[in-house]
């Protein structure tokens, strides 16, 4: 027979209490009385004001490649972009910002690191010691779909 750390003469013992507890009548409401509204709880919104400002970034690639880039980022959501080298700004979506995270994603676009291969890029950084770091996935389409891990530090541009 199976051992319990607790009982089962303890476990019902508890339940029988419990159900024998003295319970307070319930309180008439007039009904001319208006019923007090539960105040409504607003959840704090994490604030994008740690990210605002140009950042120097460097994608580290578990493949050995590195990409650099800078990101621009804004204290609104949708006026994020990434520029790479060589290359026409491209915006970035925020996904989600929480606590001290923010998840975003590129593309797809034309990979820097594959001829003709398009590529979708998502992120989740958060501001560490004054530096943006965090870790990333590059999704890359066709014949060959493979994803890419990495990481990605940056450091605000002068």
């Amino acid at each position: 027979m199976p051992r319990f750390p607790i009982s089962l003469s303890v476990v019902a013992f508890l339940f029988l209490a419990g159900g024998c507890a003295e319970q307070e009548p319930a309180q008439e409401m007039d009904a001319d009385e208006p019923m007090a509204e539960a105040p409504a709880e607003t959840p704090a919104q994490p604030s994008l004001d740690a990210f605002v400002g140009t950042w120097n970034a460097m994608a580290y690639m578990e493949s050995g490649d590195t990409v650099p880039s800078t990101i621009i980022a804004t204290a609104d959501p949708d006026g994020w972009m990434v520029e790479f080298p060589e290359r026409d700004p491209l915006p970035m979506r925020l996904l989600e910002v929480s606590g001290d995270s923010v998840v975003s994603e590129i593309g797809p676009y034309e990979s820097l690191l594959r001829d003709d291969v398009m590529v979708t890029v998502r992120s989740v950084t958060r501001i560490v010691d004054g530096r943006m770091v965090g870790t990333m996935e590059a999704h890359y389409a066709g014949a060959d779909s493979t994803v890419v891990e990495g990481r990605i530090e940056a450091t605000r541009g002068m």
